[in-house]
């Protein structure tokens, strides 16, 4: 008999490149209040870099330790754990989760007679969420209901039931098993049940290899019992695209699995009444969530068609009675392998869904109305000669979307080409014969719907479909410190989550036919973090062609006059970036300015200005009153390219501003206030940054001025800049508008 107070527990953990969240993992289970652990972890092929800590644990008694040669999947990591449990008791963890601190006494202790428990769980949605240790007996039953990932679960599919050793805890018994049951998380069972049933997990698919123990149990088990304490967290993916969950893969591989994985079972199981029902469940379950995603794709429609109609010929029909009209319908047709009939239901099921969510708000109706009538439109034969230009969300006429528009209008003039805009930034537009069109105008609906070209350096709204025959070229605007997209460990960006701002960036950049890279050290970024796989055309910046044009000095002089400007004085360049944390609302971002305007006048005026230039997200009027003649607010003006042609000097912080003035071999100062939050928390750096940023790094306007000083007595670091131009700037030579044109537009004409 099991020894409820001293029997081995078995923790099963399948890690793949999780370092981040491994040590929280582990510290909750050395912190456990049961102390008879047997804790093997599976490396299932995890990148060098990801191993270190779990190999400084080695010399750790408690610790089992098996790496396979290469990634094999979380189904083979979990049977090669079974294989080496020796515990009476096992438990699977995953590598980025975590338990209360006697989650695994509490489920030892009321598990008796039965041979599977199980607790609650609670969801953590961001990475930077913290994983409390709290006790499971003394957690808050109701908060604990209210607030965890099982509260789906309905009571009536429970016998309430109290346990005499623990009056305090209550236990709920599932007698039947509903599709939502699709995680082997978060259950403790007995060895001994697990080898009497030679429960193993499926191999043969990626994703929902739970299901394939779970079927072996609940085939094997007329009752599941679950205490209601919460005695897990478990970790939403906040990788869905570089490492994905298994909800935030796409709809077509979660189909694939999930019917493969159906019909193998089926083959098994098929005498056994209650692991067929459950089956059953989960299959219809899953056409429920999912069918109206895969079939709105018409791409998808005839693969999907025939594997789904297939998997229903051992489908137990007596389960639709209670479903809805439209979803019997559906079935039947299905059934009859009737295409047709099938495809009409579901289109009309699909148009009838996507008009009741329009209806709920006049904003949604109206996007929906726009939406149809753009694909209405897009059908249209497109214009070959039709360009649309926009740049920073149509707020600016600016960066590498205007130089391409340059050089076209000098050697193509044939080209119809327009410019998006945003109406509140009209001003930000020149009047120098710029063809504009407000965005999202009927007017701008037609042309962008009919253009052959979209050339932008920022996102378009996922919402607006691309046309078949339009291409999309994204110049991305900058070469990246800061991480990006699927990079970013977090996103902390207002009206957003680091999950879905993943998702949405993944869906954005599926859009993209071509990519602008200013350098091979771009390029291999952008590959990883926008997950592209079509063409980058690495051919430097079209922006800075301006750069390489031999009147250099004689524009920053008329520059210079038109706008009033000191012609005496030599001009600094204060152009940092935005903090995602630090915001009004969605969209517009603080900037409180840390450089002291005074001090900088009182110890540099006699000698220089400054000019001020705000990212385009930063939303800030600076009061310059005080300093007039002395502080300049420029971050309005068109083309940040025209401000590095007249600075003698720039400053910023992690902007990428640094890459594009390293072309001039200009001095530059690196003023990081908040350097440690922000290579940390905020955002992180591809490069190390402190070793490579190619000028002084400061973090006080103190030492501001006196860097300022000392480049002013001819102090440049020219050995370090011209290191960092060669790296970065090595392809700019006044001609990637020509390359960019003739790679992406000439050829697709």
């Amino acid at each position: 008999m099991i020894d409820l107070h001293t029997g081995k527990v078995s923790i099963i953990i399948p890690y793949y490149n999780s370092n981040e969240f491994i040590k929280e993992c582990l510290d909750s289970i050395f912190q456990q209040s049961y102390p008879n652990l047997e804790i093997i972890i599976i490396n299932d092929g995890s990148y060098a870099e990801h191993t270190a800590y779990l190999e400084s644990l080695l010399t750790d008694d408690r610790i089992i330790y098996v790496k396979n040669e290469k990634n094999r999947g979380v189904a083979f990591s979990r049977n090669k754990g079974l294989e080496l449990a020796t515990g009476e008791y096992v438990y699977f963890l995953d590598s980025d989760d975590a338990l209360t601190h006697d989650a695994i006494e509490v489920l030892v202790h009321h598990i008796q007679e039965f041979p599977v428990i199980s607790g609650r769980k609670k969801r953590l949605v961001r990475s930077s969420d913290y994983v409390p240790l709290p006790s499971a007996k003394s957690a808050d039953t109701d908060d604990a209901e209210a607030d965890n990932d099982d509260e789906t679960i309905s009571d009536d599919e429970f016998a309430l039931g109290t346990m005499p050793e623990s009056e305090d805890v209550k236990i709920k018994y599932k007698q039947t098993f509903s599709s939502r049951e699709r995680s082997i998380l978060n259950l403790l069972m007995k060895r001994e049940f697990i080898e009497e049933n030679q429960i193993r997990f499926y191999e043969g698919t990626r994703g929902y290899t739970d299901i394939s123990g779970l079927v072996q149990i609940f085939s094997a088990i007329d009752a599941l019992p679950q205490i209601k304490v919460r005695t897990y967290y478990k970790r939403i993916g906040i990788a869905p695209i570089m490492k994905p969950a298994l909800i935030q893969r796409p709809i077509e591989e979660r189909t694939i699995d999930f019917i493969q994985l159906y019909l193998d079972l089926n083959k098994q199981y098929r005498e056994n009444e209650q692991a067929k029902n459950y089956l059953d469940k989960l299959l219809l379950g899953f056409y429920r969530r999912s069918a109206i995603f895969i079939f709105r794709e018409p791409h998808n429609f005839d693969k999907f068609f025939q594997l789904i109609a297939g998997a229903l010929d051992c489908f137990n029909w007596q389960l639709l009675a209670s479903q809805p009209r439209h979803i019997r319908i559906e079935f039947g047709y299905l059934k009859q392998k009737d295409r047709n009939k099938f495809r009409k239901t579901m289109q009309f099921h699909i148009a009838a869904r996507e008009m009741r969510n329009a209806i709920k708000r006049p904003a949604t109706l109206k996007r929906y109305v726009y939406k149809k009538t753009f694909q209405f439109v897009s059908k249209r034969q497109t214009d070959p000669k039709l360009i649309m230009f926009e740049s920073f969300l149509g707020k600016q006429y600016s960066d590498n979307p205007r130089a391409i528009y340059q050089y076209l209008k000098e050697n193509y003039p044939d080209y119809k080409m327009y410019w998006s805009i945003d109406p509140r930034f009209r001003s930000a537009f020149p009047d120098k014969g710029v063809p504009l069109v407000k965005r999202f105008s009927l007017k701008w609906l037609f042309l962008m719907a009919r253009a052959r070209f979209w050339v932008t350096n920022s996102r378009m709204p996922l919402w607006l479909p691309k046309p078949e025959n339009t291409i999309y070229l994204q110049t991305w605007h900058g070469t990246p410190l800061k991480r990006l997209a699927q990079d970013q460990k977090e996103v902390l960006m207002p009206g957003t989550t680091t999950d879905k701002y993943k998702k949405n960036f993944y869906k954005e950049s599926r859009n993209w036919d071509y990519l602008v890279s200013p350098n091979q050290y771009s390029t291999e970024i952008f590959r990883r973090a926008f997950q592209f796989d079509k063409t980058i055309v690495e051919s430097g910046y079209p922006r800075n062609d301006v750069f390489y044009r031999p009147d250099l000095a004689e524009r920053a002089m008329t520059f210079k006059k038109k706008h009033r400007l000191p012609l005496n004085k030599k001009v600094i360049l204060y152009a940092p970036t935005w903090r995602d944390n630090q915001f009004h609302q969605v969209g517009k971002y603080k900037m409180d300015l840390q450089l002291d305007l005074t001090k900088l006048q009182q110890e540099l005026g006699s000698e220089y200005i400054i000019i001020l230039r705000m990212h385009y997200l930063v939303a800030e009027n600076f009061e310059l009153g005080p300093y007039e003649g002395f502080a300049y607010d420029f971050s309005n003006h068109e083309d940040i390219q025209d401000l590095y042609i007249i600075s003698d000097l720039l400053i910023t912080d992690y902007s990428s501003v640094f890459f594009d003035y390293a072309n001039l071999k200009r001095p530059m100062i690196f003023f990081t206030y908040d350097i440690d939050e922000y290579k940390g928390d905020i955002r992180g750096f591809y490069l190390d940054f402190e070793e490579k940023a190619p000028g002084s790094i400061v973090k006080t306007t103190e030492e501001v001025i006196e860097a300022v000083k000392f480049l002013s007595q001819g102090n440049i670091p020219n050995e370090k800049l011209n290191e960092f131009y060669q790296r970065f700037c090595s392809l700019e030579d006044g001609h990637a508008s020509e390359r960019v044109v003739k790679e992406v537009i000439l050829k697709n004409e």
